[in-house]
């Protein structure tokens, strides 16, 4: 090959094709590279999202569940309170008496018991002749 002035090898400008191809691969790849990028973080997201949603409706029915759960109970507790203010009551207390024939009587002597206040120190509660020497309130 005969090369005059002013004129260019073909190898030379087929190097600088060469570098040019390489350099507009190179930039399509990292352009590709990051649209699958951004499309990544954008699934995660919507991923994660409904994740959550799902995570937020289970916990939403196991709340709704425990309010009907403490609703009942708050019921029954207070059905419970009537019940127990209704046999407590002196009709009902006297029906119970009359039904199993009971007879009022005074208390034996031994069943009497008397509530103390004493010191707080053990010498001064030996002196009061209590039966516990360490609280406040004793029973004789």
């Amino acid at each position: 090959m005969i090369l005059t002035a002013g004129t260019t090898s073909k190898k030379k400008d087929n190097r600088r094709n060469d570098d040019s191809n390489i350099h507009v691969g190179f930039q399509a790849l990292t352009a590709v590279l990051n649209v699958v990028i951004l499309l990544s973080v954008v699934f995660c997201i919507a991923n994660a999202r409904i994740v959550l949603n799902n995570r937020i409706d289970k916990l939403d029915e196991e709340a709704r569940q425990l309010q009907i759960k403490i609703a009942r109970m708050r019921l029954e507790a207070e059905n419970l309170r009537l019940r127990r203010e209704k046999l407590s009551s002196w009709p009902e207390i006297s029906s119970r008496i009359v039904k199993f024939n009971l007879q009022l009587r005074a208390p034996l002597h031994t069943q009497i018991k008397q509530l103390a206040i004493v010191p707080y120190n053990r010498k001064d509660a030996k002196d009061t002749g209590t039966v516990s020497t360490g609280s406040r309130l004793t029973l004789r």
